[in-house]
């Protein structure tokens, strides 16, 4: 995931919101969700983290964890 998010360029917000949303077994770090909601305070940011929401909600199959 690490060099995925170097290769495609996702901007931190992006990152983050991959991270919450990821197929681990574990949830996510408290810092993560709430740098995820304090980016909601920025359009631009919003429309980044919006835009990886609706990439994994459209995930089927073994991706299902990502919208659980």
């Amino acid at each position: 995931r690490k060099l995925k998010n170097i290769v495609q360029r996702y901007s931190p917000t992006e990152r983050d919101v991959r991270e919450a949303t990821s197929n681990d077994k574990w949830g996510c770090p408290k810092t993560v969700l709430i740098r995820i909601a304090d980016a909601c305070y920025d359009l631009n940011k919003v429309k980044e983290a919006l835009s990886i929401i609706w990439k994994r909600i459209g995930d089927r199959d073994k991706y299902w964890r990502h919208v659980y």
